[in-house]
């Protein structure tokens, strides 16, 4: 029964979902702060974590392994049960809203666009 679970695309949409609700609860912070002075808008390494889970996937279909051998990276870790664990991570200024006399860059209208 457990190979049921641990195979096929389960696995994926284990990571996906993960993945998915940090992010939001990442964006959920950034409305919170919207109007807090110096607060900087923060996301999550999407790049970084498509990349590895296209890799594992490659991996897991080139090996025909039953399990999906994600691996952590520097801004991506592993709880014990496997599941991703993203750091957050700072916007870049050009991928921020414009930085406002407060000193807060959090756009409210691209924060939206995210979460939908």
């Amino acid at each position: 029964m457990a190979d049921i679970f641990s195979s096929g695309s389960i696995p994926v949409l284990q990571q996906l979902v993960s993945f998915t609700e940090s992010r939001n609860r990442v964006i959920a912070d950034n409305i919170a702060n919207v109007d807090t002075p110096r607060y900087k808008a923060k996301d999550l390494p999407i790049a970084e974590f498509q990349a590895e889970l296209q890799r594992s996937i490659e991996e897991r279909n080139a090996g025909r392994l039953g399990h999906l051998p994600f691996q952590a990276t520097d801004r991506i870790s592993l709880s014990p049960d496997g599941i991703v664990r993203p750091q957050t991570v700072e916007l870049p200024a050009d991928q921020a809203g414009t930085l406002r006399h407060d000193g807060n860059n959090v756009s409210i209208d691209h924060e939206m666009v995210k979460l939908s």
